[in-house]
């Protein structure tokens, strides 16, 4: 009996033995798998495994001809704008899922429509042009969009100088918009054209030139322009801001510009100008109601009165 049991653990060891190596296998990797990654200089899922390229990640596309700009437009994406002029009245329209154009009484305008995280970029040290022939469109209009990002780009209408009804930048229902290192330049009527639009940061950026006023602004919220430059823009309004909550000015310049009211502030809550320079324009008032503009550390200086004469 004893004899047996001797023998018993005997075979149960080696049996014992075996597992325990066989499980030391399983888990050593082929010997080629780990240099063949480094070589590779990233790290590769298995080959059973399925990879998903992260949901934030944006595919980058650079371009040269006004056709090409628009044939790259839609959801994550970045459009690199080489270096030169991008004539939007010259592309050949066709149906496009993202872009549609929209007839005025001398021209279409060109609208981007219902995209996320579009950011459409001038390549260089200067801002890239980008321009449209008719007086009586936008240059650039958006639609539903949100995660817009337009830098680097100078933008208005060319070559004529003259009077326009058509500004330069168009957002209507938009959110997250950001607007960096650009110039909106006249003629466009007015720089910018809001409407329900909810997040909104304009910095280094400048409006100037345009033949009816600044900007207008209904029904948005949390809009902020910082470090931007306000110049030179004529003759029928400034800043028009109505049924809007939350439009800070911080450390703006604002300059040179003619308008009977500067500020045309109606139904709207916190509007502020913050560290700003307020300096040789010529208005008849800064703010058509009272109190409605909170300014504070604002230099407001050399301003002229404006005469206006009604017919």
């Amino acid at each position: 009996m004893q004899g047996r049991l001797i023998l018993f653990l005997a075979i149960g060891g080696l049996v014992l033995s075996g597992c325990s190596k066989k499980t030391r296998t399983k888990k050593l990797s082929p010997p080629n798998e780990k240099s063949s990654t480094q070589s590779a200089g990233k790290t590769e899922p298995p080959p059973s495994s399925t990879a998903k390229a992260p949901s934030n990640e944006r595919k980058v596309i650079t371009v040269e001809s006004v056709d090409g700009f628009i044939a790259a437009i839609g959801p994550n994406c970045v459009i690199r704008l080489l270096p030169g002029q991008y004539n939007l009245t010259k592309v050949r329209q066709q149906r496009l899922k993202h872009v549609f154009w929209q007839e005025e009484f001398d021209g279409d305008n060109l609208i981007i429509r219902n995209v996320c995280n579009l950011r459409i970029e001038g390549v260089g040290d200067k801002p890239v042009s980008v321009i449209v022939n008719p007086g009586y469109v936008y240059v650039l209009g958006f639609q539903d969009a949100d995660g817009v990002e337009l830098v680097n780009l100078e933008l208005g209408h060319a070559p004529q100088k003259g009077g326009c009804s058509g500004g330069v930048v168009m957002v209507e229902r938009g959110k997250n918009v950001t607007i960096q290192k650009c110039v909106l330049f006249g003629c466009g009527m007015e720089g910018l054209t809001l409407k329900d639009t909810e997040g909104l940061t304009f910095t280094q950026s400048t409006i100037r030139g345009c033949t009816y006023g600044i900007m207008t602004v209904e029904g948005c919220n949390d809009l902020t322009f910082k470090n931007a430059t306000f110049t030179n823009n004529k003759e029928y309004h400034g800043f028009v801001i109505s049924d809007s909550n939350n439009v800070k000015f911080e450390n703006c310049l604002i300059k040179g510009n003619t308008s009977p009211i500067l500020f045309n502030v109606t139904s709207s809550s916190n509007v502020e100008i913050i560290n700003g320079r307020i300096i040789n324009n010529c208005y008849a008032s800064l703010e058509r109601r009272p109190k409605s503009v909170q300014i504070e550390d604002t230099n407001i200086s050399n301003n002229k009165t404006l005469v206006v004469e009604y017919e």
